[in-house]
């Protein structure tokens, strides 16, 4: 039986029985030559224990579920390499694994319940906030969903290129938004070590 079941079985049996046996108890009524007795208040408290118990046997598991979860969920992200940061509706961050901190210099206490933007450049800052606003306004993603490059700022200013993929989802809280990232400044340098010789030797071989 799932938790919901049991909360239906004690809304429409137990709790109904213990309240028409204490309302027996305070006036008592006849039925035939037979007078109610508080052996109806006993059989209601059994069967709202016995769904209590029924109840914390659907709920123990469901908490043991939940709490190994969020283990799990802890073990893979503060282990994880690339940067991984939630925010909430409002942009507020919300989650700043240590791969965060190694690659923006900010400590997850210094990023919790601070903005978005205090990781982007301020050019971006702008079209940052009207983006989110036009997502939870109509729910047309341009970012969530893709794999971008974009660029990024550290604590001390320095911009550098990331690769980073936006997801959304919602709770019973609201929206939240998690965003997985990469700092892709040695790949930039190699692709453009790269470019630089393919030009040296088309210039070479294959001169105008």
């Amino acid at each position: 039986m799932n938790l919901p079941n049991a909360l239906t079985i004690l809304r429409i049996f137990f709790v109904p029985l213990l309240v028409a046996a204490l309302v027996q108890e305070k006036v008592g009524f006849q039925l035939g030559d037979v007078r109610v007795t508080n052996d109806w208040l006993s059989l209601a408290i059994f069967l709202v224990a016995a769904g209590t118990a029924l109840l914390r046997s659907q709920v123990r598991p469901l908490a043991t579920n939940l709490h190994e979860s969020r283990e799990q969920f802890r073990a893979v992200t503060e282990t994880a390499s690339d940067a991984i940061i939630s925010a909430d509706r409002q942009g507020t961050i919300v989650y700043f694994n240590r791969a965060a901190e190694r690659i923006f210099g900010y400590s997850a206490r210094e990023a919790l319940g601070e903005p978005l933007t205090l990781l982007m450049p301020e050019r971006f800052q702008q079209p940052h906030t009207l983006g989110l606003q036009r997502f939870l306004a109509t729910r047309q993603a341009r970012i969530i969903g893709k794999t971008l490059e974009l660029v990024a700022r550290k604590k001390d200013g320095k911009e550098f290129p990331i690769e980073i993929s936006v997801a959304s989802w919602g709770t019973p809280k609201g929206t939240f938004f998690t965003a997985i990232l990469r700092d892709i400044t040695a790949r930039k340098q190699a692709e453009e070590t790269l470019k630089g010789r393919t030009a040296e030797l088309e210039a070479r071989f294959w001169p105008d």
